[in-house]
C-alpha cells in the first residue's frame, strides 16, 4: 500500500473518530499521522494531484474538527445556563439579572 492511500485510510479514522464524537480518540492516531506525513514530505513519488488530494480531505477533517469545537462551546453555555437557573436567576426584559421567585410548597389537608 502506498504512503499516499495509508494516510487516506487514516484521514478516514480520524473522520470517523470526529463524527463518532470521541475526540480524545484522536490521540491515538496523532503518532501514526505525523509519521506518515514525514514519509509524503521525503518522498519523491507523490504527485501533485495526489498532494491536492489529501489537502482536500484533511481540510474536510478541520471543518468537522472546528464544527465539533463549536458544538462543544455551546454545549459549555447551554450547562452554564442551566447552572444559573440552579442557582435561582434569570434576566429581566432590561437584561439585568435578578433572582427568581421561589415558591413554597403548602399542604392541604382535606378533612
Amino acid at each position: 500500500m502506498s504512503v499516499i492511500n495509508e494516510m487516506l485510510d487514516l484521514l478516514e479514522v480520524e473522520r470517523n473518530i470526529i463524527l463518532s464524537g470521541e475526540l480524545l480518540d484522536l490521540e491515538r492516531i496523532l503518532d501514526t499521522k505525523n509519521k506518515l506525513i514525514g514519509h509524503i514530505m521525503s518522498s519523491k513519488s507523490v504527485s501533485v494531484s495526489q498532494l491536492e488530494n489529501l489537502a482536500a480531505v484533511g481540510q474536510r477533517n478541520t471543518a468537522l474538527l472546528e464544527a465539533a469545537g463549536r458544538g462543544l462551546k455551546s454545549a459549555i453555555r447551554q450547562v452554564e445556563d442551566a447552572k444559573s437557573l440552579r442557582d435561582h436567576t434569570t434576566y429581566a426584559h432590561d437584561g439585568q439579572r435578578q433572582a427568581l421567585a421561589r415558591r413554597t410548597a403548602t399542604l392541604k389537608q382535606n378533612l
